[in-house]
């Protein structure tokens, strides 16, 4: 598995109301379906906090990017 892994992370709802295309197969899926998926990384990163990150996705561009590159440098410093 992955030295280090990012979730990013935001409620079904906000997510779908992001997409400005056509939904592809997966998509199309109702939303409970995709609550459950998304309660599934929910769990693997509760799980296994050292190695998966999770980042709401929900905050400004700057704020994420800004989440990443501290992980990065947390991983490659052998803090994390």
């Amino acid at each position: 598995s992955p030295d280090l892994t990012f979730i990013f992370d935001m409620d079904v709802k906000k997510g779908f109301s992001r997409i400005q295309r056509e939904k592809d197969r997966i998509e199309q899926r109702n939303l409970a379906y995709h609550a459950r998926v998304r309660k599934g990384y929910q769990t693997i990163a509760q799980a296994q906090k050292k190695r998966v990150k999770l980042i709401d996705a929900g905050q400004k561009k700057q704020v994420i990017q800004a989440s990443v590159r501290q992980y990065v440098d947390q991983f490659f410093k052998g803090t994390i």
